[in-house]
């Protein structure tokens, strides 16, 4: 499960692909409310065996997301190129998504899928080496040291 953060920077999550591809669509489902999203990144970076990808996620707290990585067959200036070329305007990745489905450069079936896993969205810090996990409760329950001695009649 990947953990990031309810920012709205840039943020850059490791994966470990079963293709290493430079151009991808991210597409995530919010779990509560099954609306659906995605980025396309031209420029994903192949770290050693991961691949970092870099974008503005404005995800909510506390809530939980499928991911799914698509490769892109082909370059994302290629993509640009054509779509212009044909006549229509290029406005933002959500233009260039809709065009790649139509021209079945990508597909949005699973076998096109490189990556899956879960989102998790929490602004609390996590380090299971040191045993800090993460916590519904965190900052709102207090655990109170009293004196639980009670007596059986």
């Amino acid at each position: 499960m990947i953990h990031v953060l309810p920012i709205s920077t840039a943020q850059t999550i490791k994966i470990i692909p079963r293709v290493y591809a430079t151009s991808v669509t991210i597409k995530l489902r919010d779990d509560s409310t099954n609306d659906e999203v995605s980025y396309i990144l031209p420029n994903a970076t192949i770290n050693k065996n991961y691949l970092d990808l870099s974008a503005i996620f404005n995800l909510k707290e506390g809530r939980f997301y499928d991911v799914k990585v698509y490769q892109i067959k082909g370059g994302y200036k290629d993509f640009k190129e054509k779509v212009l070329a044909l006549g229509g305007s290029f406005l933002d990745s959500t233009c260039l998504l809709t065009f790649l489905e139509s021209e079945k450069l990508i597909n949005t079936t699973d076998l096109d899928i490189i990556y899956r896993d879960k989102i998790f969205c929490t602004i609390q810090k996590t380090n299971q080496a040191n045993n800090n996990h993460y916590s519904v409760n965190k900052e709102e329950y207090k655990e109170q040291n009293g004196n639980n001695d009670f007596i059986i009649l």
